[in-house]
């Protein structure tokens, strides 16, 4: 999980510089992601909130930086298995929760520190949900009403579910059964957990996850899940129960506990969790019927991390409200609550978070009033609210049963409606994100007057019903404009262009031919954000490009927004807002983060021309402007960034540990045995390379050592660097005692570290050997791209003056880096620089806080880099996430410079050349039998490689077919054996033991191919079709080609 990073294009310099995690323009970063919404109607009068956010004691939620170890004993929240940076920490004794949060913050390894909050579920707490007889309507109360079925469906009370027939919802359920082309969608019910042998739910179940507990077990103690999964999903058709909202599907429900038995002992940290395991666990839409006054920002990263999945996120406005009183049309739940002469004073409060969140599709709820109509349900919470559904007499599935069916009032049964619809959205257009659905619901949805009540407050209608009534019959029909903006250099005399473009989709994303009359155009707004800010508009009507030139700038903020004009208001969705942007190059510092001795003096250096430098620390929101070298005399982590015309760069840290001593430029002081510095004036005239350091350890007392250690390893430190690096110098005949007496050597310093195994390479007893290691700090040819987070050093092994070019067992090399720098493990790594080609290559590595792990088996210069290579067109493609991985790796290449052609076909020769790439597979002087592969052909070797490793086989003995086009039972096949490869000797049972899956084309699959596609699809490499067939003779695509390899290489990949 990656986590999702905030971006931020502020345009005061006093916004832009807070330093993280106080780094906030959230309009700006809501804008970029999509999630941008319109400016909310401003009230007359605030909408208070319901009471204080409720703290847990003895719990704080700490998140820390992505370099920083968490302590020992805290709780982390997971995610997939794969532990996140998020933990929770006791407090200290006698120390309160604003105490230790203060203390940890203070910490400059910590991003942010925070309370764990309560949070509640959003039912009404003393209207219990009643078990009602088949048939009868007790316990409906006022204003339940009786529906018409609008669908064939024998469920014994789906004439009770007057929520379904009042939004149309069974209109989206005959849309999506006429597409055979949809698409099976997972709703996540972050909740108080399901009951797993409810005859209403079992079907429809998949396998869910115990937060508190920590198990596979999320059993129903409360059985406010249970209803919220009823209403959502339900199944159709049964003869049992109720209808969900979903229909008939397909649709399943992932259930993820976040509570026990009580209302309110739901922590915020479970919460957040729950958010990050759905996300990863497949979900597609997530409900959260619960919240809380306040936020919590732990929550807000787990729901920004599934909006970056295309995850739609529905939540509950609350129930805190009271809006009617008396005798009024809409007070039909509250009369237990008011005796006689006394009634409870009317009141609005403001929606919980996370519905309030921007982004969330927030609901609130509405019921029939007495003398027909419908309006704001009496304790709904208002203020930001995306649509509302009904909210009181909810028919749905209880865990008292298994086959218990009851009524619930409050905003956690609307909002599972929501979600069914939002689900039935999803299977018609899988690429939706959470903005998308939240602008088609709100723009979609039936207009209510706001309530009659007086003493009220001055409310809006949008401030009580958002957009208004749920619409499943609009949301499918209604066509939704699409805007897409590109900045492009094809002005004359290559002036920028903004190019926008609006065209009208049906409800699988597809163009219709909805035109807009040729007298009425859109009007198109563009704001640039660079400088002060400045806005044009221009008309455009459907299908055409508007065309704008731009200043020529290094630089830029553009917003991009289409407004409706009065007489299409109502006849089309409007698009999304698009933004444009591209921040300065943050600043490099000198010297590089890392341990040192003695006062420091760092500069900062620029690399976008005329970009203003700004820094501090972490741990403070001090800023300063950058005007000369900054002086540390303690270890501090330094915090900076660049500025140019308003916009900040992306924040870079620098953590320096400063030791005692004396030196005051960088260096340390020269002590230690067999340490030999330059004298003053050595290494050449000005401005030449510095000299390394020559480190040469005492040879008896070294031999002493690994004679004493019996085996185990024996470390030599470096002690000292000169600014070049250093040389190890060693005779031979201790390189050969530890060889005859099976002892590693370990020589480590400043940075590096190197595990040489006994017999690595071999050399005469007289002979002296040199390991050297200089370090750089430009890397020669590094793409522009390509962020480097390590000094580039030059390895080198010498024997009597002879370079050792290869060796017979693999050196552990462990190098530092900068965690400042990398922002993506995925697409980071060791790179070795190819002198014949000046090119970079990706040479592997593993990370382990803050350093990477790599064997090798010669040296040459090598570094850390984070590889952000990006092509023009996979934006917004499903294949984007895994090419970019892929391509940081080496093993994916675009067809240019920038596109990739994620679509194009792939010969049976190029997917073999990628698989051996992915590999690595080592070099193989074997012959090729196949007569069709020519001597010259690029990808020769790669076949060679891949025979020799049991990767492939020919279409005959003598025939390889290159250049036709490889099927996916075919790259099943290779998949397996590549994984049997990677496995190693003996280990193909791990392969063998993973799960078979069947498909329902089974019979059309070869014979030769039947046991390999199982396996693969077992083990996620390959998935199936939405109507359950695998599609053994389809030619793959690129994109697909590359998936599957990033998944052979990560499980865990997207």
């Amino acid at each position: 999980m990656d986590w999702p990073k905030q971006r931020l294009a502020c345009a005061g310099l006093a916004a832009a510089l807070v330093l993280s995690p106080f780094l906030s323009c959230a309009a700006d970063a809501a804008a970029e992601m999509g999630t941008a919404e319109p400016e909310p109607v401003q009230e007359s009068e605030p909408i208070p909130a319901a009471s204080a956010p409720e703290v847990v004691p003895g719990k704080v939620l700490v998140k820390y930086k992505k370099t920083a170890e968490a302590p020992s004993g805290a709780r982390m929240l997971k995610a997939s298995g794969k532990v996140s940076t998020t933990v929770t920490v006791q407090t200290q004794e006698q120390e309160s929760v604003p105490d230790a949060v203060k203390r940890l913050m203070e910490n400059p390894d910590v991003e942010y520190a925070e309370p764990v909050y309560r949070f509640h579920y959003t039912d009404l707490d003393y209207r219990p949900a009643l078990p009602v007889e088949k048939g009868s309507l007790l316990g409906a109360g006022k204003g339940s009403g009786k529906s018409l079925k609008t669908v064939a469906s024998n469920d014994p009370y789906l004439d009770y579910q007057w929520g379904l027939s009042v939004t149309e919802l069974t209109y989206g359920w005959e849309r999506v059964q006429g597409n055979t082309d949809r698409q099976p969608v997972t709703i996540a019910v972050i909740d108080s957990g399901v009951r797993a042998d409810h005859e209403d739910l079992a079907g429809v179940l998949l396998r869910g996850y115990d937060v508190k507990n920590r198990d596979w077990n999320p059993e129903d103690e409360n059985g406010h899940g249970t209803m919220v999964a009823g209403l959502a999903a339900a199944l159709t058709d049964n003869g049992v129960g109720i209808a969900g909202a979903a229909g008939p599907g397909p649709v399943r429900i992932l259930p993820v506990k976040v509570g026990g038995s009580g209302r309110t002992d739901i922590e915020s940290s479970d919460v957040a969790e729950g958010i990050y395991w759905a996300a990863d666990n497949g979900a597609d839409v997530i409900n959260l019927s619960l919240g809380m006054s306040g936020e919590v920002q732990a929550v807000k990263d787990a729901i920004e991390y599934a909006f970056s999945k295309k995850i739609v996120v529905v939540a509950a406005a609350g129930n805190d409200s009271n809006h009617w009183t008396g005798d009024e049309a809409g007070n039909v739940l509250r009369e237990e609550e008011e005796t006689e002469g006394e009634e409870l004073p009317r009141r609005a409060y403001r929606t919980l978070f996370p519905a309030s969140m921007p982004g969330v599709v927030s609901v609130g709820s509405v019921t029939r009033a007495e003398g027909g109509g419908l309006t704001i349900a009496d304790f709904s919470n208002i203020g930001r609210v995306t649509v509302v559904a009904p909210g009181t007499s909810m028919y749905s599935t209880l865990h008292t049963g298994p086959d218990a069916v009851g009524i619930g009032n409050g905003t956690s049964f609307s909002a599972p409606l929501a979600a069914g619809l939002a689900a039935l959205l999803k299977m018609q257009d899988p690429d939706l994100t959470s903005a998308d659905v939240e602008r088609i619901l709100s723009h979609t949805a039936r207009r209510l007057e706001p309530p009659a009540a007086k003493g009220n407050g001055s409310y809006s209608a949008s401030a009580y019903y958002g957009g208004g009534l749920l619409d499943g019959t609009a949301a499918f029909t209604r066509p939704r404009l699409s805007l897409t903006a590109l900045r492009t250099t094809a002005g004359s005399a290559g002036q920028p262009l903004l190019q926008a473009k609006l065209r009208a989709e049906d409800d699988t994303g597809r163009e219709t031919g909805a035109e807009v009359s040729p007298g009425t155009a859109v009007r198109v707004s563009i704001t640039s954000r660079t400088g002060e800010s400045q806005t044009v508009t221009r008309e455009v009507y459907l299908g055409r490009t508007l065309e704008e030139r731009l200043n020529a700038e290094d630089v830029y903020h553009l917003e991009v927004q289409a407004k409706l004009p009065e007489d299409l208001e109502g006849r089309y969705v409007p698009p999304g807002p698009v933004v444009l942007l591209k921040r300065p190059g943050a600043p490099e510092a000198s010297p590089a983060a890392g341990s040192y001795t003695g006062k420091q003096t760092v500069e900062l250096k620029t690399v976008t021309a005329g970009a203003k430098l700004v820094y501090g620390f972490a741990g403070s929101t001090t800023v300063y402007d950058y005007t000369g070298p900054i002086t540390l005399t303690e270890s501090r982590t330094l915090v900076v960034y660049a500025v140019k015309n308003g916009i900040a760069s992306e924040p870079r840290s620098y953590k320096y540990t400063i030791g005692a001593g004396s030196s005051n430029s960088g260096g340390g002081s020269s002590s230690g045995t067999g340490v030999s510095q330059p004298a003053a004036g050595e290494g050449g005239s000005p401005g030449a390379a510095p000299a390394p350091v020559t480190v040469a350890p005492p040879k008896e007392e070294l031999k002493e050592r690994i004679t004493s250690a019996k085996g185990a390893p024996v470390t030599v430190d470096v002690p000292d660097k000169g600014a070049g690096g250093w040389v190890f110098e060693l005779a031979g005949e201790v390189w050969n005692l530890a060889k005859t007496t099976g002892t590693k050597l370990i020589i480590q310093g400043d940075g590096l570290s190197f595990t040489v195994p006994p017999g690595a390479f071999d050399v005469a007893d007289d002979t002296a050997v040199k390991l050297s290691a200089l370090s750089a700090a430009e890397a020669p040819g590094r793409p522009a791209y390509a962020e480097p987070a390590s000094p580039v050093y030059k390895l080198r092994l010498e024997a009597g003056g002879q370079e050792i070019t290869a060796f017979e067992k693999p050196v552990l090399l462990t190098v530092d880096f900068d965690g400042g720098k990398i922002t993506d493990l995925n697409r980071s790594g060791v790179y070795r620089y190819e002198e014949e080609t000046g090119n970079w290559a990706y040479a592997g590595g593993s990370p382990e806080q803050n350093q990477y792990r790599i064997e090798l088996k010669g040296f040459g210069r090598f570094t850390v880099m984070q590889w952000n290579r990006h092509f023009a067109d996979l934006e917004g493609h499903w294949a984007r996430e895994a090419v970019e991985r892929m391509a940081s790796k080496g093993v994916a290449d675009g067809m240019t410079d920038t596109e990739f052609a994620p679509d194009a076909e792939v010969t049976r020769a190029q997917f073999t050349a990628l698989l051996a790439r992915t590999l690595q597979l080592p070099q193989s002087a074997g012959e090729l039998p196949f007569g069709d592969v020519p001597e010259d052909a690029w990808y020769r070797q790669a076949l060679v490689n891949a025979l020799a490793a049991g990767l492939i086989s020919g279409v005959s003995d003598t025939q390889f077919a290159p250049d036709e086009l490889i099927t996916r039972e075919q790259m099943a096949l290779m998949l397996v054996n590549a994984g049997n490869y990677a496995a190693g000797p003996g280990n193909g049972a791990v392969l063998a033991s993973a799960e078979p899956v069947s498909f329902r084309d089974g019979g059309r699959i070869s014979a030769w191919a039947a046991e390999a596609v199982k396996k693969a699809a077992g083990l996620g490499l390959l998935k199936g079709m939405p109507d359950g067939t695998f599609g053994p003779a389809n030619p793959a695509s690129r994109g697909q080609a590359v998936t599957v390899l990033c998944r052979l290489l990560d499980p865990d990949a997207p």
